[in-house]
């Protein structure tokens, strides 16, 4: 998903019931969709809002280069799910 910092060796699988390699895909693709088109469906909101919960989860079950990575990956999901709410943000 960060295209500058490469994606962790040690990130995959599934932590606290969360696959991390899909959680960045689906924080990557959703954000890359409100950038290009300014917009998201109800469905793909609702998808996000619940990677921004995943990411939450799986935080304090992470150290390191992985929690380092995956703060900025929750960090990109919530500034984009504030901007359904305050467009100007």
């Amino acid at each position: 998903m960060q295209r500058r910092r490469p994606y962790p060796d040690g990130a995959h699988g599934a932590v606290a019931n969360v696959h991390l390699d899909l959680l960045d895909a689906d924080v990557a693709g959703l954000v890359s969709q409100l950038v290009q088109h300014g917009a998201l469906t109800d469905v793909q909101w609702s998808i996000l809002e619940g990677c921004l919960a995943d990411a939450d989860r799986v935080l304090p079950e992470l150290d390191g280069e992985v929690r380092d990575y995956f703060d900025q990956v929750r960090t990109l999901a919530a500034a984009a799910c504030r901007t359904r709410h305050d467009p100007d943000v």
